[in-house]
């Protein structure tokens, strides 16, 4: 893990207390640290950090280097150092500290991916705002007694976790997600021999690295135990994760998946008809997920269907098109075959519009 430090380097707190965590957290962190804007797009450059720490509030170079650092797709963590304490706030507010909070300490706030204030009165400060809810509260050792060095290196450190285990599929090469592809349509069609030489060598391909966050995703996503099967049947070693201990970030509006049909249809026809009518409801409010397209595909694997009578179906729903353009979408993520897809297959701006919904699902 690569982080670099951020600060204007005018406050002697702020400085003591990034050399405090450096020194703290050298045997399990790389870190480095920066005080003006040339020496990091140099280092993000040059080093390619996976998080900006920001430090400090109300300095313009500070939402610079948030700018630069989102640019690059390099996630920011923001400690204010107390700065948003109420009774510091109250200080010069019309003159100073309201309009530098509405032209861009704001917007410090609502792109950090963490805040972490260093008391409770500053986090309910800050949660008071309303314009960021992944909100730590890790105490400066620098000025209290009731925390250590070493554990403020480990509540840090398990921030920067917690950041890197949120929306993970961000941080997933195409590589990786063409390997989850072909491990979902493994564990799915549970033979080996659907899966080709090519296919099997993209999963081969990937590192250790690359398998945690496969993992993980698959796990926020509510896919894990077919993944695990593609796992299983294709005879890769993979990481033993304990889940349930992993933090990470939900968006705040996140919704779980729910199942595109609730029960069997003795007319399969009319089954595939019924799902594809959901998911182009849950389609129209955003809520379609990757979830639900595996059950479309487990369906198509499995189900016994007439293309006629589902083409005459479709037209009568007028879901044609939709339907079209849902068979490409389950073949993008699942590595669908054309013979298992009773309609012709859409590729057009609407296909990837479904697409986008479905990969934002977990997006900070």
């Amino acid at each position: 893990m690569r982080i670099l430090h951020f600060y204007p380097g005018k406050d002697d707190m702020v400085t003591r207390y990034v050399d405090m965590l450096l020194n703290v957290m050298a045997e399990y962190v790389d870190s480095r640290k920066s005080t003006d804007l040339s020496e990091l797009k140099k280092s993000i450059k040059q080093w390619k950090p996976d998080i900006i720490h920001l430090h400090g509030c109300w300095e313009f170079t500070t939402f610079m280097a948030l700018i630069h650092a989102d640019a690059r797709n390099i996630r920011c963590v923001f400690t204010p150092h107390g700065q948003l304490e109420p009774w510091i706030m109250r200080q010069n507010y019309w003159r100073e500290k309201y309009p530098k909070l509405f032209l861009y300490q704001r917007r410090i706030l609502k792109k950090a991916y963490s805040i972490i204030a260093m008391g409770s009165m500053e986090a309910n400060c800050i949660k008071n705002y309303g314009w960021n809810n992944r909100i730590e509260t890790v105490r400066n050792p620098l000025i209290t007694e009731t925390i250590t060095t070493v554990d403020v290196g480990c509540q840090v450190f398990a921030v920067y976790n917690k950041v890197l285990n949120s929306d993970v599929l961000k941080l997933m090469d195409d590589k990786t997600i063409t390997a989850l592809s072909v491990l979902i349509k493994a564990g799915q069609a549970l033979d080996e021999k659907w899966i080709s030489d090519k296919e099997y060598n993209i999963v081969k391909g990937i590192g250790q690295n690359d398998w945690s966050r496969l993992l993980l995703y698959s796990y926020q996503e509510e896919i894990l135990s077919t993944v695990m099967k593609g796992a299983t049947i294709l005879q890769f070693i993979i990481p033993d994760i304990d889940f349930s201990s992993v933090s990470f970030y939900l968006p705040e509006k996140h919704h779980k998946s729910r199942p595109l049909s609730s029960k069997r249809n003795s007319d399969a026809n009319m089954e595939f008809v019924t799902v594809v009518k959901a998911a182009h409801e849950r389609m129209s409010h955003k809520k379609l997920t990757l979830s639900n397209v595996l059950e479309l595909s487990s369906f198509l694997r499995t189900a016994i269907v007439q293309d006629d009578k589902i083409e005459r179906y479709l037209r009568e729903e007028e879901l044609s098109e939709f339907a079209g353009r849902l068979m490409q979408v389950v073949a993008d993520f699942t590595c669908l075959d054309v013979g298992f897809m009773p309609v012709t297959s859409i590729n057009d701006r609407a296909t990837r519009k479904i697409k986008r919904i479905i990969t934002k699902h977990l997006e900070i």
